[in-house]
Formats: C-alpha cells, structure tokens, sequence
C-alpha cells in the first residue's frame, strides 16, 4: 500500500521548482488554489463524458496544484510551516523578508524559527538585524536557554527516491545528515555567508541547524565567555586548547551527533580547524599536538565540507567592527598573520572537503561560489540553490 504522508513528501519535493517559478511569476497562493480547484472541476466533467483514464490523469494534476498553494504560502511567509497566518503587516515585507530574518536565529543549537518575531519569547536579537529574537535569547547575538523552537524537518533527497542522503559526519552510518563549517581568520565574511547560504537553504524547503564555536550549548557559551573575557588576559595557550576542545566535545554529543543521525543539514561557524590555525599556528602549540586533541573531542565526527574564507588579516581586521574588544580581537597582528598563515596551510593540505573562497571578493560572488559548491556536494539535495 502507498504511503499517502511519503508520497506527499516526494510530491512537494519534486515541483519545488514549479513553486519558486511561481513566486517568480507573482502569482499567489489563493490563485494557485483555484487554478487547481478549476482543473479538479474539468477532470469531473472528462469522467463523465467516459475518458475515465485522461479524467484520472487530469484530476491528479488538480490535486497537486491543490497541494502547491500551501508551499507557496509558505514560501512567500503567508503561512508558517506549521499553517499559522502571519503577520503581513509593516515591517514584515512578506517571504523574502522573514527569510532575511530568518538565519539570525543562531547558536545555541536552535533550527530556524519560522515564526514572526512577535510570536516569540526572550529578547535581543543577531547584531546588524534589529527585532530578530528567538526563544529564550540569553547571549545578545545566539541565545544559550530556555525555550524550544520547531524541531526542523529530517531533509530528503528527490533525487534517491526520498531516502535520507549518506554523508560524511559519523563514520560507520548509512543514513546521516550532512555537516558543513565555515573557517577564517576575523573579519573574512564567513558569518554573513553562514546567513546567506541558510537563507537560501530555507528557500529549497530545508531547515539548516545553525551553530558556532566556540558555544553553541549552553555549557558552550559559558566556556565562550571565559575565553573572550579581556579579564581572561593571563590564560596561556594550553588552557585556551583545552576549553576549546571541552566546548567542541559538548557541541558534538549534545548537538552535532543527533541532528546528523537525525538527517538534518548542519551549518557551524568554526570547528576543529580553528584551533588547529589558532592555537596550532596562532599560539605555536603545532599542528600534530592539536590534532590529537581534535581527535578526541569529535569522537569521530567529521564535515563533508569546509568552506575556507581567506582574507589578509590586515584587510580583515580593517573590517571589523570597532566596539569589538574581545580578548582575541586586541591580540597582535603577528598572532593574526600565524593565524592566517595557518589556514593558508588548511588550504594547501590537499583535503578534498576544503574549499577555498575568495573572501576578498563582493559578499555576493562569494555567495554564489558557495552555492555552486554546494550543487556539486549532494547532487540533486541542494540543485536548486
């Protein structure tokens, strides 16, 4: 017997580039209904005149109309996923507008919400986009408690017959999700990447799980915050490894490795690389030591790719924003450029899951070699990126 709920799943899966051509095409979700409703009513009178074949085949063509209008809805921020209206009033600028929102609830293993600000508790928001807020911010940029945001759907590929797609991200599974993580030195671009390709990612009807080192769990962000704090000015470079690999180890169990055997697409910004050019390189700890440590904290857990942001520190540090006085951020430019040069050799190392991105570029040309990447990484996932 057919399995209605899946083959719905595959349904919208396939004509997802009907529904974003009929975004393009300004219609809207109510004119997409009746279209349907009026091809439905021509099937009828097909059967009644005894073509009950082409009748069927027409009525069937109906009914999925039927079902795009939902997805369009949902497209263009009508509706949430969850079939709620939302808010299309000032400030709310429709689809395009609650996707611009959308990447900024991120960090503390939070999927996107699809909810209108409004709708939801705690306050703060993601730097750059005011009134952005999602449950139970604590940290002003990420949040680290409280409240519990929709779980986000498991992703499916059209292109293997809806099955969940093998990855890279725990050795000796089947059926994974995909791991993907953004490096560079400070100032490379890598977070507004991060948000570009998760909007984009929302647009093909997927919901990434964003997360960052170091953080990312509530324990996490804790470690993070002793690790900025300028008052931490006298840590040596050992104990600035070691929290490094704890907040990684919690990341891992906590979030990284359910959500991979949960099938979902994960986007973390800075893993087990940035210590290699930060504390490797940047503290002169070496790469072989840090590695080691890597390797216990990730219990075998790897990305399929790295996006590797370069930019010269110089130019990087010039973009900053000023009010940043972390820790990290007032350390020398010669830690800086052995930062750098740390990933230069990331770069080099011949690793096929690195790929390196002109940071220097415009933010949208940088987007679009990610984007072509990515097409390339699942095949048939992510071809409408």
């Amino acid at each position: 017997m057919m399995d209605f709920t899946q083959f719905k799943q595959d349904f919208r899966k396939g004509v997802r580039p009907l529904v974003l051509t009929l975004d393009r095409l300004g219609f809207n979700p109510l004119a997409v209904s009746f279209l349907g409703l009026a091809i439905t009513a021509v099937s009828g009178w097909i059967i009644s005149t005894g073509a009950l074949f082409l009748g069927a085949i027409v009525f069937l063509l109906g009914s999925g109309f039927d079902m795009l209008d939902g997805d369009l809805a949902r497209l263009q921020g009508t509706v949430s996923k969850r079939g709620a209206f939302l808010d299309s009033g000032p400030g709310r600028g429709g689809g395009r507008d609650l996707l611009r929102r959308l990447p900024a609830a991120y960090g503390a293993g939070r999927p996107v919400d699809h909810r209108p600000a409004a709708g939801r508790e705690g306050a703060g928001g993601y730097p750059g986009l005011p009134g952005v807020r999602h449950p139970g911010d604590h940290h002003p940029a990420y949040g680290a408690r409280g409240g519990q945001a929709a779980r986000p759907r498991r992703r499916r590929s059209a292109a293997r017959g809806g099955r969940r797609v093998s990855s890279h991200g725990l050795k000796g599974k089947s059926e994974r999700g995909l791991l993907i993580t953004f490096e560079g030195p400070e100032g490379s671009g890598k977070t507004t990447l991060i948000k570009s390709i998760a909007a984009e990612i929302i647009r093909c009807g997927d919901d990434p799980l964003l997360l960052r080192e170091p953080g990312g769990t509530a324990i996490g962000e804790r470690i993070r915050n002793i690790l900025l704090d300028r008052a931490s000015g006298e840590m040596c470079a050992e104990t600035e490894l070691l929290l490094m690999e704890a907040s990684r180890a919690q990341l891992v169990r906590e979030k990284i490795r359910p959500a991979l055997e949960a099938g979902l697409i994960i986007l973390c910004d800075r893993f087990a690389d940035a210590s290699v050019a930060y504390q490797g390189y940047g503290r002169g700890l070496g790469e072989e030591t840090v590695e080691q440590f890597n390797s216990f904290a990730l219990g075998g857990v790897e990305p399929a790719l790295t996006f590797l942001c370069l930019l010269p520190p110089e130019e990087g540090r010039a973009r900053q924003n000023r009010e940043r006085t972390d820790r990290l951020d007032r350390e020398t430019k010669e830690f800086h450029r052995k930062v750098y040069k740390g990933y230069q050799a990331l770069a080099g190392s011949g690793k096929s899951r690195f790929h390196v991105l002109d940071a220097a570029a415009p933010a949208a040309a940088v987007l679009q070699q990610a984007l072509d990447r990515l097409r390339l990484l699942e095949h048939g996932l992510l071809k409408y990126l």
